[in-house]
């Protein structure tokens, strides 16, 4: 068995293989593919509601990608029925996208349901690859002052803190940082 340096880093590469996988798996959907998905869930919506059973869509930043003069982002939001499916947002692959997470909040009042509260590094060059430089909320690049009360006059509903690996510290010592520094906005 490899050391824990060693599988730390077998782990990344097969991480790394995966994901530039499922990036490549993407692209030659285009814009046609964020159009069969908007309709999937709708169909899969309507169907699971009368179970009382809502469906969301969770973001990541490969629907940011510029093509044809528009984004998949931008043809799921046109597609997708609000009345049945809702947005959960993540706000570090927005932000890894190079959008700015507070202005996108506000632009979809009432279709957020949910947020993924994380923090990127200065360091995050925006891409559309599934790549960002992840760090504890309130020790990055986002603009907390602006985003906490963006989703709370957009409607959100449900917070989750979430913090994309590789982690630089012990997980419950991150979990501390970034509740601690939330806390701050708490009234």
């Amino acid at each position: 068995m490899p050391s824990g340096a060693a599988w730390g880093e077998i782990v990344d590469v097969t991480q790394r293989a995966s994901v530039d996988a499922l990036v490549a798996g993407v692209e030659p959907g285009g814009l046609d593919m964020w159009k069969r998905m908007a309709a999937l869930l709708n169909e899969r919506a309507a169907a699971l509601r009368p179970y009382g059973i809502d469906m969301g869509y969770h973001n990541h930043n490969m629907e940011f990608k510029p093509q044809g003069g528009t984004t998949g982002w931008e043809v799921l939001l046109g597609e997708l029925d609000p009345r049945l499916v809702f947005i959960e947002l993540d706000l570090g692959w927005i932000s890894a996208a190079g959008l700015d997470a507070a202005a996108e909040i506000k632009r979809l009042k009432g279709r957020i349901k949910m947020v993924h509260l994380k923090d990127i590094k200065a360091s995050t060059t925006p891409n559309y690859t599934l790549q960002q430089d992840p760090v504890e909320v309130g020790l990055g690049k986002l603009n907390w002052r602006k985003i906490l009360p963006a989703c709370a006059e957009a409607g959100v509903e449900h917070y989750y803190v979430e913090q994309e690996p590789p982690f630089s510290r012990d997980r419950f010592d991150s979990m501390k940082l970034s509740h601690d520094y939330l806390a701050r906005f708490a009234g």
